[in-house]
């Protein structure tokens, strides 16, 4: 598989490639179709001169009057070296050198010899008409020389190239800061995602600064969904870690919190310190009940009422744990058993005014322990918590909905 990096390499190397290979064929075909031009140009130039000739011939015969003619030509046209001018076995010439190299042929007519271009046209009765087949009579002979020409081809040429050459260096020059675009932005998506590597970062959402410094749109949506998924991740985590020690249904605190947190770094406190600490367990009464008659959604919908009563009810610094099925710990820091009797007490008068639909309201039964009066040494939960459930089942014999505090 191929990186990204190495893809952008090859479709630049490609581009580039393109451009040269264009370059090239167009100075291919500039320079055929120059070379095209450069015979028409010549071919043309040749016929006006025969057909020139031919009419003085025709008009008035004389050799000098020909010959000035040819030699008018000459002198005006920097390309023509001289002409020859046959006509009824006659040979007229311009220079009268030419004559060695008058050659009239019958084939093409666009000869090149070394710097010499030799163009020659036949000449017709004057009498033909359509009517009439033509016979020749005679030809023309033009003699040009070829470095005029080439002037010509070449200026043609050269303009020609310098257009193609600049769009070509136009499209580089494009393609190039297109490419350095692409590859800062690269090298900045790279970055971004390092960045995001690291573990105190990973769940933080990147700033707008960092998604909008892209220079490429496709680059800046990457950028943002990256920043969308880490911020639905960061959301998915924190979901995830209140799953970890909260219970789903009732909003409290779980067991996993009461492990970790509580007994992991609250009884360090606790025991430095040795602030009162006071312990209450709750426990619906009748609940079984509740199940057995009204289903667990009925259950379910009781024990979700009970703890927002609960949180509603106590204070921030309390701290409520669902500890098992309807059973709710309640640890009640720098208080001692009768103050937390009174949460205790408020959360009760709340929850029997509530209406479940079930014919009676709901009560709950509970037991108290409290630092110092119940347990000596600072730090002993296990100890609280036991005396609390040794407190609660003795209020549930003595006619439930009541606490036990001793």
């Amino acid at each position: 598989m191929k990186s990204f990096k190495s893809l952008l390499i090859f479709q630049f190397s490609v581009l580039i490639l393109g451009m040269f290979l264009f370059l090239l064929f167009s100075t291919f075909f500039t320079y055929k179709l120059a070379s095209d031009y450069e015979k028409k140009h010549v071919e043309e130039i040749s016929s006006i001169l025969a057909e020139n000739i031919n009419l003085i011939a025709e008009i008035y015969p004389n050799k000098y009057l020909i010959e000035e003619s040819m030699k008018k030509a000459v002198d005006e046209i920097p390309a023509l070296e001289g002409s020859c001018f046959l006509l009824n076995e006659k040979v007229y010439c311009y220079p009268s050198n030419l004559k060695k190299e008058f050659k009239c042929t019958s084939g093409e007519r666009f000869l090149q010899e070394g710097d010499k271009i030799f163009i020659s046209f036949p000449i017709y009765e004057e009498y033909a008409s359509q009517f009439l087949e033509r016979k020749e009579e005679g030809c023309f002979l033009a003699v040009f020389n070829s470095y005029y020409i080439d002037q010509f081809r070449n200026y043609w040429f050269l303009n020609a190239l310098l257009i193609s050459l600049s769009f070509v260096i136009l499209g580089a020059v494009v393609i190039i800061s297109i490419w350095l675009d692409i590859k800062f932005d690269f090298n900045k998506l790279k970055e971004f995602i390092d960045k995001l590597k690291k573990t105190d970062a990973v769940l933080v959402k990147p700033e707008k600064n960092d998604v909008y410094s892209f220079k490429v749109k496709e680059f800046r949506d990457v950028a943002t969904l990256v920043s969308e998924l880490i911020e639905q991740i960061s959301r998915l985590n924190d979901y995830i870690k209140q799953l970890a020690v909260k219970d789903p249904l009732t909003g409290l605190f779980n067991r996993n919190y009461f492990n970790l947190v509580i007994k992991g770094n609250y009884l360090s406190l606790w025991k430095r310190k040795a602030f009162p600490m006071s312990i209450a367990l709750l426990d619906i009464d009748n609940f079984k009940s509740i199940n057995d008659i009204y289903g667990h959604a009925k259950g379910d919908e009781v024990l979700r009422r009970f703890g927002s009563i609960v949180k509603e009810t106590l204070r921030g610094s309390d701290i409520p744990i669902r500890y098992g099925g309807e059973e709710i710990l309640i640890i009640f820091p720098s208080s001692k058993k009768e103050e937390a009797v009174e949460a205790v007490e408020r959360i009760r008068s709340k929850l029997v005014k509530e209406d479940f639909g079930i014919g009676r309201p709901v009560t709950f039964s509970s037991g108290l322990s409290d630092f110092p009066s119940d347990v000596k040494v600072p730090g002993d939960i296990d100890k609280l918590i036991e005396l609390a459930d040794e407190r609660l089942y003795r209020a549930k014999r003595e006619g439930k909905n009541r606490d036990v505090l001793f």
